[in-house]
C-alpha cells in the first residue's frame, strides 16, 4: 500500500489568529528605532577616532551618550596635531669667531626636485633624538658637523622647530609654508676638535 501523502500549502507570510499578517509596531516606533540604531552605529564608528574632524564637529551630540556607555575612549587613530619638524641652523666660524659664510647652513638638507627622500625623513627623526638630549648633541652631532666642515674652527648651532598646521587649518586654503609656526631655540657654540661618529656621511 502506497503511503498517504499529506498535502501542505506553503504560506510565505505568517498570520495571526485572525488571519492577518502580524504588525511590527506603529510607524513612529519603527522610525524611532531605526534612527536610534543609526545614531548608535555613528557613535561606534566615530568615538574611537575622537580627534577626527567629524567626531569633533558632532561631539556635543555624541559625547554624552558615549560617556554613559563608556565608549568615549582615548584612542586616537588620526593625527590632528602633527609632530613638528626639527632641524638645525648653524654658522661656520674661524678661530677668531668670525663667520665664514654670510648665511647659515641647514641640516638636514632637503634637496630640491625630490618629493620624497627616505634619508631626509630619517635625518629629521634623528634630530629629535639629539636636540632633546644636549649631552648626546655635544658628544656626537656637533663633532660630526665639524668633521663635515674641516675649514671651520667652531660652530654656532640653533635648533629650530617648525610646527606643522593641523588638518583644519591646512584646509583653509592658505599657503602651507606661511602656516608653519617657527620656534627658534637658544644658540650654542661648539669648538671643533676631534671628530666623533655621527649620523652618517653626506648624501
Amino acid at each position: 500500500m502506497a503511503p498517504k501523502v499529506r498535502s501542505m500549502t506553503t504560506n510565505p507570510i505568517s498570520t495571526n489568529s485572525k488571519g492577518k499578517p502580524p504588525v511590527a509596531g506603529p510607524l513612529w516606533l519603527r522610525v524611532a528605532l531605526s534612527l536610534f540604531v543609526a545614531y548608535h552605529l555613528l557613535v561606534v564608528v566615530l568615538m574611537p577616532s575622537g580627534g577626527s574632524l567629524e567626531a569633533r564637529a558632532l561631539g556635543p551630540a555624541l559625547v554624552p551618550y558615549a560617556n554613559t556607555l563608556g565608549m568615549n575612549n582615548t584612542w586616537v587613530f588620526f593625527s590632528p596635531g602633527p609632530s613638528p619638524n626639527i632641524y638645525l641652523e648653524y654658522d661656520l666660524e674661524n678661530g677668531e669667531m668670525e663667520a665664514l659664510e654670510s648665511a647659515p647652513r641647514v641640516f638636514p638638507v632637503h634637496k630640491s626636485g625630490r618629493l620624497y627622500s627616505e634619508r631626509y625623513f630619517r635625518s629629521l627623526y634623528i634630530m629629535r633624538y639629539f636636540t632633546l638630549d644636549p649631552a648626546k648633541f655635544e658628544r656626537f652631532l656637533a663633532p660630526w658637523l665639524c668633521r663635515q666642515h674641516p675649514e671651520a674652527g667652531a660652530l654656532t648651532v640653533r635648533p629650530v622647530f617648525e610646527q606643522v598646521p593641523g588638518i583644519e587649518k591646512a584646509w583653509s586654503g592658505e599657503s602651507f609654508s606661511e602656516m608653519l609656526e617657527r620656534i627658534d631655540f637658544e644658540r650654542r657654540r661648539f669648538t671643533c676638535g676631534a671628530a666623533a661618529p655621527g649620523p652618517g656621511g653626506e648624501e
